[in-house]
């Protein structure tokens, strides 16, 4: 006879199993050599006031922290809507926002901002003054409508610049030094035998573009508008012997013997500014004034279609004659490709959120003239010098994502959905008439001889080609809305854009009132405009532009159509995209901060580094799980924010977007189980939960009902349902939950050995690492601390086989415990040790039963037992007994029935 020591191991569902392994151990934790009770966590005085969603913990300082709830529900037709409340904790949640479009799926923090992401937007709470304001998604910036204002030209005679003889040799320098005077004089004034001739102001002489966008808290510019190609008022390219009384650069000249009269000669230029309209008080403005700081303005360099270096060269220069020509004599191919591929965009000013300029109306509302001021002033020379704008049209795009991160400060969004902006609403690329300028309005071209009728709406249309079909986005708009309400016919600026250089053509609807031979006014929309657009060579955009830099008008002939439908939206999912937004920004996405992982779809992302309340930081490497393996990015530096990828090092794929970061490395899914990620090394936590559990047939009864739990399942299939993996740094322990099951499956990182939990979940309250802070219902438990010293704890062990498969006698079992507080677990129940018996290792009998009545002991002895030939033996514990004991093995008196050691 020999006597057995069993340790007692956590849950094991292998076919060579060790002696000692569980198949149900219950509220047992294996660590340090033995087991220790678990006792229900402790259950925080304040719970929630109602259940939520997502319960999201909004550190807003070091010491003060917000519980944010969100509540998704389906209304009566079907559609997903979320409403979001701050829990005060001290009395009634107040609802910071209620019933908005979407499924909120993830909660992010960086900063007093919160980032509310659903599948296909992102919307936004921002934390100021002891309450929270919901921001909604980011809005457009509103257009500025700009208008070229002619100012009067200086009539310089040659004589009075310089009364050097001006011949054919040098006559085309000679003319350009007299226009760079002329311009001088013009913007700054002088004094001539004429008298005194006042300064113009600040001026421009040639066509350039204006750009404008939001600028935000931390410097960075978004929701860009179009580039608005601006034109002189006074046409550039004059009509020959004609049009030189409206051009923007004139010579009128007298010639004899090969030599300019002086005193006959003068040459005229014009200059021009811009007259701003705009309105930044728009609806909710001043719930972003945190946010967006200004709408911040920028200016192309001149763009050369009117140089004094672009001059004609063609001069009639012989005998005596007196002519007058425009000095521009036309736009060549070269300079019209410097104006499409013009790029560089230098900032010129800010207009600051909530100030209207509305067109004058008096001395009390003066109109906001460009270039005015002193500070426009010295910009404008040292123009090159200042802050050059980024190029991100992408900003105007709509970003949801399947999933989402927060890591280094920086939001990221994997498994992206991309709505296409509709396009530029058409106030964006008007040229407003407040009157009939003699001189044209355009470049020349006069405002009342473009084809009407005034128009009530104009819808531009653009068709996109998003890589799987081609789509068509459609913006409607109310023409003239700076206009104090009056009606415009179309025209625009000559240089149209849409923000994606995936756009393929514009077209443009009008609807428009007409009187009918009945004498009855009706309404009709006509196809006025469309054109293929072309892929800028610099910009995130596609553009049409007009070969002559004339406004872009109304067709001629236009086509009747029906009208256009503006409320689709275009969108793609890119399964296998991801975006980073700026450092500490997360309402700015770069384009350049975009990644393509692999050709899979992204499940989940995340990384080594210890979460602080703020988030994770660290120059730990980025895991982004996809259904085709874990790639890794590690980080960057500067702008750059991950600068290599490395493709998968193991053959584990993720199955569920679920993972948890530990100190060693990062839980994960996949097919076989549970698994581990740290560096590129991936280990399997659970090769011992890989099979399914062994279908035995224990004897029970009503006496052993709620006593003994027996809870098995297929552990495989337990993780394709799982709502989380938790971890607990208090006890080291990853916790496997799935809310519809009767137990958690718990995994010991000390003794790497699974058991039970039988802890109720509904979900976990996110960003509170280091503690552990789980919901069951509205109640809030903390793992850390246990609500009560009584645990109803449960162990079956799997079939002991003594060292020998074949017939054994036991002779005894003693189960070596301190177990303190034994209590019964119920009306008509006890705390039991049950011994059971099986000759097949399938159906297993109660050998012998102890109840074990409310007591402290050490150790339970079950006694001699008689005629106990079996293979098998199994030994089950159950009850409620106190956190402090202590179960540490099994041993047994064990005697083999035979000695056959030829194996007959």
């Amino acid at each position: 006879m020999s006597r057995i020591q069993i340790p007692i191991n956590g849950i094991s569902t292998t076919s060579a199993w060790q002696e000692g392994d569980c198949c149900s151990l219950v509220n047992l934790r294996p660590k340090n050599g033995a087991l220790h009770p678990v006792a229900p966590r402790k259950e925080l005085t304040e719970g929630l006031f109602q259940q939520y969603d997502i319960v999201f913990v909004h550190h807003v300082s070091s010491t003060a922290e917000n519980w944010i709830g969100v509540v998704n529900v389906a209304d009566n037709n079907g559609n997903d809507r979320f409403s979001v409340y701050w829990e005060t904790r001290d009395g009634q949640p107040q609802n910071i926002v209620y019933s908005i479009e979407g499924k909120v799926n993830s909660v992010q923090q960086i900063g007093n901002t919160l980032s509310l992401i659903t599948e296909d937007n992102i919307y936004y709470l921002f934390y100021r003054d002891n309450k929270y304001v919901f921001l909604d998604e980011i809005p457009q910036v509103p257009p500025i409508q700009i208008r070229p204002n002619h100012v009067d030209g200086l009539v310089s005679y040659f004589g009075s610049i310089n009364d050097e003889s001006i011949h054919s040799d040098n006559f085309i320098e000679r003319i350009k030094g007299v226009l760079n005077a002329t311009m001088y004089n013009l913007v700054n004034g002088y004094t001539d035998s004429a008298g005194s001739h006042e300064p113009k102001g600040p001026l421009l002489f040639d066509a350039c573009f204006i750009r404008y966008a939001f600028r935000l808290y931390d410097g960075s510019l978004t929701k860009h508008s179009p580039p608005i190609l601006v034109m002189p008022a006074r046409s550039i390219v004059g009509v020959e012997g004609v049009g030189g009384s409206d051009s923007i650069k004139v010579i009128s000249y007298a010639v004899t013997n090969d030599r300019l009269v002086a005193d006959q000669s003068t040459v005229t230029v014009c200059g021009y500014n811009l007259e701003l309209t705009y309105d930044l008080a728009f609806s909710g403005w001043e719930n972003w004034k945190d946010i967006i700081q200004s709408v911040d303005v920028f200016m192309s360099a001149p763009l050369g279609v009117s140089s004094v270096e672009n001059i004609r060269i063609d001069m009639p220069f012989s005998g005596y004659r007196h002519s007058t020509y425009n000095l521009i004599k036309g736009i060549s191919k070269e300079t019209l490709k410097k104006v499409s591929e013009a790029s560089t965009f230098y900032f010129i000013r800010s207009i600051l959120l909530g100030r209207i300029q509305l067109p004058s109306l008096g001395p009390k509302d003066p109109i906001d003239i460009f270039p005015s001021t002193d500070k426009d002033i010295s910009t404008m020379e040292n123009l090159i010098y200042q802050e050059v704008m980024s190029d991100n049209g992408f900003s105007n795009h709509k970003y949801g994502a399947g999933y989402s991160y927060a890591y280094n400060s920086r939001l990221h969004l994997a498994n992206i959905t991309t709505e296409f902006f509709k396009g530029f609403d058409s106030d964006y690329f008007l040229c407003p008439s407040s009157g009939d300028y003699p001189n044209g309005n355009y470049n020349g071209y006069k405002y009342k001889d473009a084809p009407g009728p005034e128009c009530n709406q104009l819808v531009i249309e653009v068709e996109i080609n998003t890589g799987l079909a081609t789509e068509k986005v459609l913006l409607g708009n109310n023409s003239g809305a700076y206009a104090n309400g009056s009606l415009y016919k179309m025209f625009l600026s000559g240089f149209l854009s849409y923000p994606d250089p995936r756009a393929t053509r514009m077209t443009i609807y009008r609807l428009a009132s007409f009187l009918g031979d009945d004498q009855i006014v009706r309404s009709r929309w006509d196809r006025v405009f469309s054109q293929p657009l072309k892929k800028h060579s610099f910009l995130s955009l596609s553009y049409y532009m007009r070969d002559d830099l004339n406004p872009i008008v109304a067709s001629a002939i236009p086509v009747q159509t029906g009208e256009p439908d503006t409320n689709k939206t275009v969108s793609i999912t890119e399964p296998n995209k991801m975006k980073v937004s700026e450092l500490n920004n997360p309402l700015l996405f770069p384009n350049r901060n975009t990644y393509q992982i692999s050709n899979g779809t992204i499940l989940a992302m995340a990384s080594n580094a210890i979460r602080i309340s703020e988030g994770q930081f660290g120059q730990y490497p980025l895991y982004v799980f996809t259904a085709n393996g874990i790639y890794s990015l590690n980080t960057g530096e500067g702008e750059v924010v991950y600068s290599t990828q490395s493709a998968p090092a193991s053959y584990e794929v993720p199955t569920t977007g679920i993972v948890c970061p530990t100190p060693f490395g990062i839980v994960f899914t996949s097919s076989r189980g549970v698994c581990i990620i740290s560096g590129q090394q991936v280990d399997l936590l659970t090769p011992q939960l890989q099979q399914p559990p062994q279908d035995l047939q224990i004897q029970t009864d009503e006496r052993l009902e709620g006593v003994v739990l027996n809870l098995r399942a297929n552990f495989v299939d337990f993780l394709k349902v799982i709502e989380y993996i938790l971890y607990n740094s208090a006890e080291n322990e990853l916790i496997i939950h799935d809310k519809d099951a009767a137990f958690n499956y718990v995994y010991c990182f000390d003794s790497r050995q699974f058991y039970q939990s039988t802890e109720k979940i509904d979900g976990a309250v996110q960003n509170t690492f280091p503690d552990l802070l789980v919901i069951d219902g509205v109640k809030i438990k903390d793992y850390s601390e246990s609500e009560s010293s009584g645990s109803h704890v449960s162990l079956i062990t799997r079939p002991l086989l003594f060292g020998t498969p074949d017939l054994k006698r036991l002779e005894r079992m003693i189960l070596r415990a301190n177990l303190f507080g034994i209590q019964n677990p119920g009306d008509g129940k006890q705390s039991v040790l049950l011994n059971y018996y099986s000759m097949d290792e399938v159906n297993f009998r109660i050998l012998r039963g102890m109840s074990l009545a409310p007591a402290s002991r050490k150790d339970v002895d079950m006694g001699m037992f008689s005629r106990s030939k079996f293979r098998q033996f199994m030994l089950a514990f159950a009850g409620v007994v106190d956190e402090k004991s202590e179960i540490r093995f099994i041993e047994a008196e064990v005697e083999k029935e035979y000695q056959n050691t030829k194996m007959r």
